[in-house]
């Protein structure tokens, strides 16, 4: 290392044990960005409900600490244990205490949580009302248990193949010698006996299977003496690049559109004829085939590949801004600006300078995070190794934030 950039390094080390905190809104919108997109959102179809009304019951053991009303809305008393009041308790100790609960909507019940909060385990049976009026058992047991701590019950039963919302769970008290009690009874299930629509996801899963896929592809590119595959329609619609390409044929200087081509109701052309007018690969000249090998993909399926390296991102930039790819260079600098560290900032930022058109977006966070960690980026060689008029830029930049 020179004199001066040793020179540099000290003043540097001065400036960096009076840092401020300083807040770096790129990563705060990086995170926002990350929180909304891995959001998976609820599903319309599924319904979980607690209880509404008490319709009838056997006994409570009184009308203002354990009424049969406490099993309404959520509870009150789990996760304690022990004869608290604020959930229902029977007056009488014997085996054919009940109580019959209603919910606001009708659903087909797949799953039943009874929250017992003292002398747990003495649920016996489970019925639901049919649609006739009838009740269909759900779930019981032959023998009845006493259990000591608190719990969610959640009995396993066949899905419900009616709907309904009217439940009868009967308790049988003679086992504990004593009271049970119960805090809540939460149903969870769908409105609907059948599936919901595909979600979008299910499209992308699919045309993903066609990504570099020579079935059915219209259309070939030559990247570095690697052949990729595509298809005209779907290309032609996720970039403008690829819209005017396909639209015109530089060899004659006329438009390819479907009327070139001799189409009759008696006698359409093939696939085959169509797909071999333009056998030849197009050859993509100073692309780089990883960074088009991720467009493609990205243009099938709005994503990037699961195996995408960070290192690869910048040169996707590039690529997806000379084919009009907007939401793959947005793409592209979240996934990149989530990606830094301390070891990889400086490559980074020499990476997205060190070629045309300079990534601005990028730049700006890697100054950003490198301004954050100044103490420890300024002693990596990947740093000290700079050209000593670009650390000194650097330096400016990190510190004209700082109060000296």
């Amino acid at each position: 290392m020179t004199d001066s950039k040793r020179s540099i390094l000290s003043l540097l080390t001065q400036c960096i044990s009076r840092k401020r905190n300083h807040s770096n809104q790129d990563q705060i919108d990086k995170m926002a960005y990350k929180a909304v997109t891995s959001s998976n959102g609820n599903n319309p179809n599924f319904v979980e409900q607690w209880v509404s009304k008490v319709l009838h019951y056997s006994s409570q053991y009184d009308s203002q600490s354990w009424p049969a009303s406490c099993v309404e809305g959520k509870p009150r008393v789990y996760p304690k244990y022990g004869d608290i009041a604020g959930a229902w308790a029977q007056k009488h100790k014997d085996a054919n205490q009940f109580i019959e609960i209603e919910y606001e909507e009708k659903i087909y019940i797949d799953k039943i949580d009874i929250y017992e909060t003292y002398h747990a385990g003495m649920v016996k049976c489970i019925k639901a009302k049919h649609p006739n009026g009838s009740w269909v058992k759900v779930w019981n047991t032959p023998k009845v248990s006493c259990i000591t701590h608190s719990r969610i019950f959640s009995p396993d039963f066949e899905r419900l193949s009616f709907q309904s919302n009217i439940l009868r769970i009967e308790v049988d008290c003679t086992v504990a010698g004593n009271w049970c009690e119960i805090d809540a009874v939460k149903i969870s299930g769908t409105k609907f006996n059948f599936d919901l629509p595909p979600s979008p996801a299910d499209i992308t899963n699919d045309l993903a299977k066609l990504v570099n896929n020579s079935q059915f592809s219209d259309v070939s590119f030559n990247v570095n003496g690697n052949i990729f595959h595509g298809h005209r329609a779907i290309m032609s619609v996720r970039s403008e690049y690829f819209r005017a390409m396909f639209s015109f044929d530089g060899s004659s200087g006329k438009s390819l559109s479907a009327t070139n081509y001799n189409v009759s109701a008696e006698s359409p052309p093939s696939y085959e004829s169509l797909s071999k007018s333009h056998e030849k690969p197009v050859e993509l000249k100073d692309v780089d085939d990883r960074a088009f090998s991720i467009i493609l993909h990205y243009i099938y399926t709005n994503k990037l590949p699961q195996n995408c390296q960070s290192q690869i991102l910048p040169k996707v930039w590039r690529t997806a801004d000379r084919f009009s790819l907007d939401g793959l260079k947005s793409l592209a600098i979240f996934e990149l600006s989530s990606a830094l560290t301390i070891q990889n900032v400086v490559e980074v930022y020499v990476d997205v300078i060190s070629a045309l058109p300079i990534i601005e977006s990028i730049k700006t966070i890697c100054e950003n995070y490198m301004q954050e960690n100044m103490a420890e980026v300024v002693r990596l060689p990947s740093f000290t190794s700079l050209p000593q008029g670009l650390m000194l830029e650097l330096i400016q930049k990190m510190t004209e934030k700082m109060k000296i």
